[in-house]
């Protein structure tokens, strides 16, 4: 996963045609047919006067291995590497790799329906007497499935960060990353006022209840799933 932010040269509306652009290049070359699915997701600025809701970047950029096996296959097929990071340097403020994180996804609520996506990373710059990240975040799914009815939740998914494949870490130093798939507006505008508002299963561990949070509408390009 990645955050999206356009070149500076670009407005808003030019750069989704080259993302686009971007996203069929990378899926031209030979490496792809390692890859089972990809997916654009779009910031939705009606929802950026939400509070809380960050109008930062410009989107979302998914993109799922075949397998982890897979994922070291594409990693190793360099040969079209020049060519794609130079057309990054085109299309984005920055390149791919500083703002990515590689993540272990965990369904929780399987999507039905939903058109607007909120996606939350979350930050690890927890206080010395915080619970472990796992055990709040478990207590935190619970807490969110009990109002997903209220909210109009139609998909739940956490996002663990899996180890980095470089020294150094990810370029998005994310402790979790969730996805909630909503209805409508209201159903976010509910749930991030929950979310943003102190609840009680961030009463225990508040210091980890520092979240960006963005929302963005899915275009899927790639499925082999």
């Amino acid at each position: 996963m990645y955050l999206a932010k356009r070149n500076p040269a670009l407005d808003r509306y030019a750069f989704v045609e080259r993302w686009r652009a971007h996203g069929a290049l990378a899926m031209s070359t030979p490496r792809w047919k390692h890859i089972r699915r990809y997916a654009q997701c779009d910031a939705f600025r009606e929802a950026e006067a939400i509070e809380g809701i960050s109008d930062e970047y410009d989107g979302i950029g998914i993109v799922w291995p075949r397998s982890m096996a897979a994922r070291q296959a594409y990693r190793g097929e360099r040969d079209s590497q020049a060519l794609l990071e130079q057309d990054e340097f085109e299309t984005f403020d920055r390149p791919v790799l500083q703002s990515s994180v590689l993540c272990d996804e965990r369904v929780l609520l399987r999507l039905s329906g939903g058109r607007l996506k909120l996606t939350r990373v979350l930050f690890a710059d927890r206080a010395a007497d915080a619970p472990p990240f796992d055990e709040f975040w478990s207590a935190h799914a619970v807490a969110i499935l009990e109002r997903s009815d209220g909210w109009g939740l139609c998909g739940y998914v956490q996002n663990h960060p899996m180890p980095p494949e470089l020294p150094g870490g990810w370029g998005l130093p994310a402790a979790g990353i969730e996805e909630m798939w909503f209805r409508d507006l209201a159903g976010i505008r509910t749930a991030q006022s929950w979310l943003s508002g102190g609840h009680a299963s961030f009463a225990a561990g508040s210091a980890w209840h520092r979240a960006l949070a963005v929302v963005t509408t899915e275009t899927v390009l790639y499925d082999v799933s």
